[in-house]
């Protein structure tokens, strides 16, 4: 299995892991406990992705930092992880750990990118006719950027954009001209 595919993977096992209603939730908040743990200490991350340093040496680091804290699941999974020397997969597991919850909720992650700030009415608009072409709750992130000059681009969570920038409009329209 390539090394794209291998954050996936893992974030499936664990969601199909939980059994009941909150253990999914559960499962993230440990995972996300654990991932600012280790991104806030430099030298944590650097022994427990050091392929120099056994896992069982990792496997106590994690089990005296955390304890009781993680669900005995999550704790397993992390073992696991450690065991096949792919804890550095672990930021991109938990984003997409993370994206099966949010799909699992009906949560759809929007990234709105504008060339200015648009007002709470128009973005509650938006908000809500995106809600009702993908039938999901929709959380909306408003992200500025001069260089797209007007106009707006989507960025969903499902991987999928709408680019309805000025920038990209001119460029269609150059490109156009040019084959001419």
């Amino acid at each position: 299995m390539n090394e794209h595919a291998l954050p996936t993977f893992y974030a499936n096992i664990l969601y199909e892991l939980s059994i009941k209603p909150n253990d999914a939730e559960r499962y993230l908040s440990n995972l996300q406990m654990v991932l600012k743990t280790i991104q806030e200490h430099p030298k944590l991350e650097t022994v427990l992705y050091s392929p120099l340093i056994g896992h069982h040496e990792k496997q106590n680091i994690i089990k005296r930092l955390f304890g009781e804290e993680l669900d005995p699941i999550v704790s397993a999974f992390l073992k696991k992880l450690l065991e096949m020397n792919r804890m550095n997969l672990l930021s991109r597991i938990v984003q997409k750990f993370s994206r099966r919850v949010r799909d699992e909720q009906g949560i759809l992650d929007v990234k709105l990118v504008l060339a200015e700030t648009a007002d709470d009415r128009d973005k509650r608009a938006l908000k809500t006719k995106i809600s009702g072409a993908f039938g999901k709750q929709i959380d909306l992130y408003e992200e500025l950027n001069r260089k797209i000059i007007g106009g707006m681009i989507l960025m969903f969570s499902n991987n999928k954009m709408l680019d309805y920038s000025l920038k990209t409009r001119l460029n269609r329209l150059q490109e156009s001209l040019e084959r001419k």
